[in-house]
């Protein structure tokens, strides 16, 4: 699998985009180190799911904010 990701830095706001290759998204994440867990997935500004990501798809990375 190969992506396209765009991605904003803590601190950063220009967004960095990079074409990363896995065998799976898991393996893009870890790359690019982030977890599942830590981002939601944007492609075309819409939210989507993990296994709607495909080879060749530019998806953004947000990360997920808690606290209390």
């Amino acid at each position: 699998m190969k992506v396209t990701i765009i991605s904003r830095s803590h601190g950063n706001p220009e967004p960095i985009s990079q074409t990363v290759e896995g065998e799976t998204l898991h393996d893009i994440l870890n790359q690019c180190q982030y977890t599942i867990e830590q981002i939601i997935i944007l492609r075309g500004g819409q939210v989507i799911c993990e296994d709607d990501v495909s080879t060749g798809d530019t998806i953004e990375l947000l990360p997920v904010a808690s606290g209390g």
